[in-house]
């Protein structure tokens, strides 16, 4: 299992437009027969800064994912939205 933690960073008065932005690619990638689980979070000491944590069942159902339609646009509805680039982190999920 695959486990990412992307951490975005929308600059000032753009959090509501990123989190409508993240509702049909969130709802998309739940569907994906693959995804274990997919939710955004919002920070507790900074709403600007959100984060995915997302459950695949391997690396291919992740980069299958990054092919679909909802995540491309997703992507392009926030590219204006952010303050920094995304921080994406990949880890293999077996608990140690």
């Amino acid at each position: 299992m695959i486990m990412i933690v992307a951490e975005a960073l929308v600059k000032k008065g753009c959090t509501e437009q990123f989190i409508k932005a993240a509702a049909p690619c969130i709802a998309g990638t739940r569907q994906e027969a693959e995804n274990i689980s997919y939710d955004l979070l919002v920070d507790t000491s900074n709403p600007c800064k959100f984060t995915f944590v997302e459950q695949w069942v391997k690396k291919e159902s992740l980069d299958q994912h990054t092919r679909t339609e909802h995540f491309k646009a997703f992507g392009a509805a926030i590219k204006d939205l952010l303050a920094e680039k995304f921080v994406i982190n990949a880890y293999d999920a077996k608990k140690l």
